[in-house]
This record gives C-alpha cells, sequence and structure tokens, in this order.
C-alpha cells in the first residue's frame, strides 16, 4: 500500500491514507468491524455516555491542504482510520524493550520469522499451509509477502495451496451431517439405510429433528456443521466451485422455508446417498479468485491433497486430477497453460520435498509416468466403501481418463484396472 500523508482518503467509513479502496477485501472487513465497536461501546459504557462529547482524536474534517481537524465529538460519531506518518530516519522507539533504539522500518525478523529460523537452523527447505479464509481477508497476501522476503533473502520456504476449496462433506452414510448430534438421531444412526431413510422421512421425526438442540463435545466442529445457510450440494461429477445461487440460503429463501429444512429434505431425498459440501476456506465470497492468485505465486505449490486422516469426511486425494480438469479445462475465466499445470504436480513438488530424481522426463530420472486422456479425464462423485480393517469406512472417489500409471518404469495401473505390479519403495532423505 502506498502511503501519503497528506492525500487522507474520506470517501470510505475507514479514513485512510493507504490506499484502501484497493483492497476491498481488508476495507469490507474493516467497514464491518467498524459498527461493531460502536456497538460495545454503546452496551459497555456508562449510562448516558453515549451523548457526552469526548476528545478523540478523530477526525473531523480536512483543510484545503490536506491536514486533518481534530475535536470533540459525541461517541456514536466516532471516526478511526489508518494513518501511515512519513518515513523519518531518526525515529526512536519511545517505549517498550527497544525504547530508545532506532525505530524500525520493517518488522525485525525475530518477532516475524519462526518459520524463517526453522530453515536457518535446518538447512532444509521448508513448507507450510496457505488458506484464504474469509474471517482473515487478506492474510494470504501478507503471508506471501513474507515468503517473498525470505525467498529474497535466501531461505526456501513456500506455501501448500490446496487446488480446490477446503471443505467437509457431510451425508447420511459418511461421519457427520447437519443432524447427527441431536438426541433424537441416535435412535435410527445405527440402522440399515433403508430402515434409517423411512424413519426420517416420519414427519414427527422430521419436525423434532428441526427443533432439537444438538450436542456435542466441539463447540467449533458442532458450529461448523449446523452453518447450513453456507452449504452446497456436491453432486455428480462434483462441483468444487458452484455459484453463490446454489448455496442453501440462497436455494431455501427461493423456496421460502429454512436452511436447515432444506438440508434436511435433501439428505432425506433419493436414496440418502447426497453428499453437503461445506467450503471452510479458498472460497471466499464464493470465488475462486483469491485461491487462483495463490497458485499463480511463483513461491507456492498445488498441495493438500487429505485422502486418508479423516476417512467419513474429507475426500481431497483427487485434486490432481481435478487441477488438470478444472484450473486447465473447465474454468469459468482464465484458465491455466496445460505445461505450467503439469509441472506444478510434478517437478515443483518433487523439488519442494528434496527429490531431484523425479519429476521430469528426462534420460536418468525415476520413470514415474501417467498417460492421460484429457479429454475423458474427469472425477466422479465420492462415495463411502468400507473396505478398512474390521469392515472400516472411508470415502473412495474414482477417476477416468487415465490410461496408463507406470511406477519406475513399471505399468501399475492400466485403464483404471491395477495390475498387480508394485514397484513403489520407501524413499528416506533427499535425493
Amino acid at each position: 500500500m502506498n502511503m501519503n500523508i497528506m492525500n487522507v482518503d474520506y470517501s470510505t467509513k475507514i479514513p485512510n491514507n493507504v490506499n484502501l479502496a484497493e483492497d476491498r477485501q481488508v476495507l469490507k472487513a474493516l467497514e464491518g468491524w467498524h459498527p461493531g465497536y460502536i456497538n460495545w461501546w454503546n452496551d459497555m459504557g456508562p449510562e448516558g455516555f453515549q451523548e457526552s462529547l469526548v476528545y478523540l482524536r478523530t477526525a473531523v474534517s480536512i483543510d484545503p491542504k490536506g491536514w486533518a481537524k481534530f475535536d470533540y465529538v459525541k461517541m456514536p460519531e466516532y471516526r478511526w482510520g489508518i494513518l501511515l506518518a512519513p518515513r523519518q530516519d531518526d525515529r526512536l522507539v519511545n517505549f517498550g524493550a527497544h525504547k530508545g533504539e532506532k525505530a524500525w522500518q520493517d518488522v525485525p525478523g525475530e518477532y516475524r520469522a519462526m518459520l524463517r529460523r526453522l530453515v536457518e537452523v535446518s538447512g532444509r527447505p521448508l513448507s507450510f499451509t496457505l488458506l484464504d479464509i474469509s474471517i482473515y481477508p487478506g492474510r494470504w497476501q501478507t503471508l506471501l509477502r513474507e515468503v517473498d522476503r525470505a525467498n529474497r533473502d535466501g531461505l526456501r520456504i513456500c506455501g501448500q495451496v490446496a487446488g480446490r476449496p477446503v471443505a467437509l462433506l457431510y451425508g447420511l452414510e459418511l461421519s457427520f451431517h447437519p443432524f447427527s448430534t441431536c438426541p433424537s438421531y441416535n435412535a435410527v444412526a445405527h440402522l440399515p439405510q433403508p430402515e434409517k431413510l423411512a424413519r426420517l422421512r416420519d414427519p414427527a421425526m422430521k419436525a423434532r429433528l428441526l427443533t432439537e438442540e444438538p450436542s456435542y463435545r466441539n463447540p467449533q466442529m458442532l458450529a461448523f456443521m449446523r452453518s447450513v445457510a453456507n452449504m452446497f450440494v456436491l453432486g455428480d461429477p462434483p462441483d468444487y466451485t458452484p455459484p453463490a445461487d446454489q448455496r442453501l440460503d440462497a436455494r431455501a429463501a427461493k423456496l421460502g422455508i429454512t436452511p436447515l429444512e432444506l438440508a434436511y429434505d435433501l439428505l432425506v431425498s433419493g436414496d440418502g446417498r447426497t453428499i453437503l459440501f461445506h467450503p471452510g476456506a479458498n472460497y471466499s465470497d464464493c470465488s475462486d479468485a483469491n485461491m487462483a492468485a495463490m497458485l499463480r505465486d511463483p513461491h507456492t505449490i498445488i498441495a493438500l491433497g487429505d485422502g486418508g486422516a479423516h476417512y467419513g469426511l474429507i475426500c481431497d486425494a483427487s485434486y490432481t486430477t481435478h487441477a488438470l480438469t478444472y484450473w486447465m479445462r473447465d474454468r469459468r475465466g482464465e484458465r491455466l497453460p496445460l505445461a505450467w499445470t503439469v509441472q506444478q504436480l510434478t517437478d515443483t513438488p518433487a523439488r519442494a520435498v528434496g527429490l531431484g530424481d523425479r519429476g521430469r522426463l528426462v534420460a536418468g530420472l525415476k520413470a514415474d509416468i501417467n498417460l492421460i486422456d484429457l479429454d475423458r479425464l474427469k472425477v466422479s462423485a465420492p462415495h463411502p466403501v468400507h473396505n478398512l480393517p474390521g469392515g472400516g469406512r472411508r470415502l473412495e472417489q474414482k477417476a477416468e481418463g487415465y490410461r496408463a500409471t507406470i511406477v519406475s518404469g513399471e505399468v501399475t495401473y492400466r485403464d483404471g484396472v491395477f495390475t498387480g505390479a508394485l514397484p513403489g519403495r520407501l524413499v528416506r532423505g533427499a535425493r
């Protein structure tokens, strides 16, 4: 952001000289915070205090030369702003442990560089999860600026970016859904699917589950799984970037019912295998724009394909196929080049983890190759299977279009069918 103390922008709710208008996400978040601040004063301040005149160093006007005028205002009229002072080379720190020292023009490394220290001490490259989370607007940009600074200083740090929204999946056959922690649901949770559906379609059962208070040991998880307004139906083929008008709150409004009731009706419809898709990151305002910006950054890699830790809640191991079908072929808007996308799924991650013996079609390197029919390439919707020890459940997601998968020169899959070859070996350390 550019700083100009003589050019304070009063056109937004937040007076500033750092060009907030150019960063709509940050501006939106700050403007949303401002009323809450005033409401807090109204609720917590002494009786009648709101009508008193207080001197809060808040700008009430600006003179022709650009200087702000400060005065007494009533509390509800209080305005706060973000104003950077001009750089002054001889300025000193006036308080705290560094009092009397030369003022910082950049935050010292020891206060922002835990990751930097890890790289410096270990001598190894480092990666971390980089997410766009709507309640922390702009944080991903701040982190990328620090990553860029580290790389310019010779420290190899990169952000791992999911190539599609980071989301949880809910369904009657999965680990959770919006009603799975309601007391009345316990009576049907163990039933076979046909019997469970019959019981859940009973109007009396529906009425109870729509009004009962759920209970779960993890309040954050409970709140998330009950946030049905922000969910979508995943569908088959799955749509991981659905439009805003397909969100349950928008659909429910058109039907004149609550999002919770719509979620219930969807879950018990058909064969009861509807999957609700609940993005938690990388889909702010139902847009993939921030995700695209993160993926294009030179210091990030496509990653985060969780396919095992949460067997009935997450199924992201297909992110590699999705990267090819969505970002390179099917995206509405600008698409990523084929060669670049393939490199991001092969050479780039191999180098990031120190495996220099693979990831490129070069004589002498490890012959790990996928032969792909791009026109046929697609992923199907995930579905539960029970093939873990003891009949345990997991989510499986099939893909079509892979003609052959070759590991160390041996064909392990041909047209999606396992050949029985197991040439892979455990890798220890960098190559």
